[in-house]
């Protein structure tokens, strides 16, 4: 008799520790890889930080003090980066805390929509295990972008209308037209489920309705509001930078740009992006539960995942659409299409779990298959874990970080040559404008930082007219011949490991005499630190 009446609080109490694991296992395993993997921080994150930093600063929310141009795309994440840097007082340790939050909270509405699919009550865990080990995820959301922010933001939203809040999720899809632009995405298809959820009920004409979408158009009214205020635009200006790769429907550049980037969706499923990863990885084996997952979600017509489903397909199209190579340089780009994969992926394993119970009765019996599901994931994240310290030490990983290390060095270097005024020219901007003191400017040659009617401008045309007194360019871009071709004797060229730096003709008898400072600057730098003068040595000779 006691062991009668004590077994069903055991048992129950075996259940809630097994759907406790499946939240504690991928927050564990995340925290793992936050501390063993490097943290290096991109070119793009660089810009939000700096906006952040100015803002925190009371200079505006503008990347050059003063000059409020629309550079930064993810509006919301420069806003909390400045709000936590007031209390830290460097924003790359606020980009830090932040990503955490944003990862740990991301894992945990993962887990908890993918469970409540109803196809299976471990597929949220096994999504978040995936996405949380996924080498492309792991990079982009560790390099400082927002990447982690707007995929909690998709979650969350989908999460709600799954649970009937409707006008809950649509307001949060709204908000993540706050973190990138691309959400408009999000909310058309989740404005398309509601709309359709309205229509099968009969719903649709009643003017009481109309309360479900009012939270979501103020948040996006907000947004265009913003941008008109602040910035005297509503779309950001790297946006519209990036519209103009677009090319030529149907043209031959646009049948290349378009497979190359429908190749890139289809290679971040696997952990491998042509750019940063060409390593084999275990997760190819996720292709057969995904297409069962799939095959489950028609069978069934599982609603609750349709929006999810909706976006995904949205964005995709929306990418390969635009026939342009652009994005595959830029990894965050394809991980938005992670969730929906593994969401289906985690439905699928269950699926296939539940058909290998049903033959061997014996496996559904065991007493412990909670904690070798457990065991099982930490292996895997332990082979992801080698795989993605063998990819942080790659040639192109290290390459990239001694750049954004050089980038900075020069930036330091120029600051103090200029003695804290003066205006740099670049065409990657985050490293250099990050690092340069806040008196220095940033010239764009690229285009991101431009006011609309100069998006289009040539680079050469825009130094020629501005003469700023240093310019720093990629050895491998073209940059430097075009200047030099254009604007013959007007700068004097040096170099710093694999990055270009033209010092102004009339300034080279003071600046060039001091240009061997740099590498002194490039061995003292922390990157793991916002940058004060008092930390590195000044540029005052060779």
């Amino acid at each position: 008799m006691r062991e009668n009446a004590t077994s069903p609080v055991g048992s129950g109490a075996r259940r809630r520790l097994r759907g406790l694991g499946g939240y504690l296992v991928p927050l564990l395993l995340l925290l793992a890889f936050r501390t063993g993997l490097h943290e290096n921080v991109c070119d793009d994150a660089y810009i939000h930080m700096r906006v952040a930093a100015h803002l925190a600063a009371g200079q505006g929310m503008a990347f050059n003090a003063g000059q409020p141009i629309y550079v930064s795309t993810s509006p919301l994440w420069v806003l909390l980066l400045s709000g936590i840097r007031l209390a830290t007082h460097d924003v790359l340790v606020a980009s830090r805390i932040l990503g955490a939050l944003c990862e740990a909270l991301l894992l945990l509405v993962l887990v908890r929509y993918g469970n409540a699919l109803g196809g299976g009550r471990t597929s949220g865990a096994i999504a978040a295990l995936l996405l949380c080990t996924h080498p492309v995820f792991l990079l982009t959301s560790f390099s400082g972008m927002e990447v982690s922010l707007y995929l909690l933001f998709i979650i969350l939203s989908v999460d709600l209308l799954r649970s009937g809040h409707a006008s809950g999720g649509l307001a949060v899809a709204a908000a993540a037209v706050w973190v990138r632009f691309d959400a408009l995405l999000l909310c058309a298809a989740c404005l398309a489920w509601v709309a359709h959820g309205l229509w099968r009920r009969g719903e649709m004409r009643r003017p009481a309705n109309l309360r479900i979408i009012l939270p979501a158009a103020a948040l996006l009214a907000g947004y265009f509001v913003f941008g008109a205020l602040v910035y005297g635009e509503i779309v950001p200006a790297s946006v519209q930078r990036k519209m103009l790769t677009a090319a030529v429907p149907l043209s031959g550049s646009w049948w290349q740009g378009a497979w190359s980037t429908a190749r890139e969706f289809l290679n971040v499923i696997v952990g491998r992006q042509s750019y940063w990863f060409q390593a084999n990885s275990l997760l190819p084996i996720t292709l057969p539960p995904l297409i069962i997952g799939s095959v489950w979600a028609v069978r069934t017509r599982a609603r609750s995942v349709a929006p999810l489903v909706t976006f995904t397909a949205l964005y995709v199209g929306v990418f390969v659409a635009g026939g342009s190579p652009y994005a595959r340089n830029f990894p965050w780009y394809f991980v938005p299409i992670l969730p929906a994969a593994y969401v289906l992926a985690g439905i699928g394993c269950c699926q296939l779990w539940d058909r290998v119970a049903q033959r061997w009765k014996r496996v559904r019996t065991l007493r412990w298959r909670g904690v070798a599901a457990a065991l099982a994931g930490v292996a895997w994240a332990a082979a992801m874990m080698i795989m993605a310290i063998g990819r942080d030490s790659a040639k192109l990983t290290v390459a990239n970080a001694e750049r954004e290390r050089a980038y900075a060095a020069i930036a330091v270097w120029a600051g103090s040559a200029l003695d804290g005024k003066g205006l740099i020219a670049a065409n990657e901007i985050g490293a250099v404008g990050f690092f340069a003191p806040p008196g220095v400017a940033i010239l764009d040659m690229y285009g991101l930082l431009r006011k609309p009617d100069e998006i289009s401008t040539p680079y050469v045309d825009l130094v020629r007219r501005e003469r700023p007194e240093v310019i720093v360019t990629r050895e491998n871009f073209n940059y430097r011949r075009g200047l030099e071709a254009g604007m013959e004797g007007a700068y004097e060229w040096r170099k710093f490991r694999s990055v270009d730096v033209g010092i102004r003709a009339d300034l080279v008898p003071r600046l060039g005499a001091r240009f061997g400072a740099v590498r002194r600057i490039y061995e003292d730098l922390d990157l793991g630190r916002e940058y004060h003068a008092a930390r590195v040595r000044p540029a005052t000779g060779a």
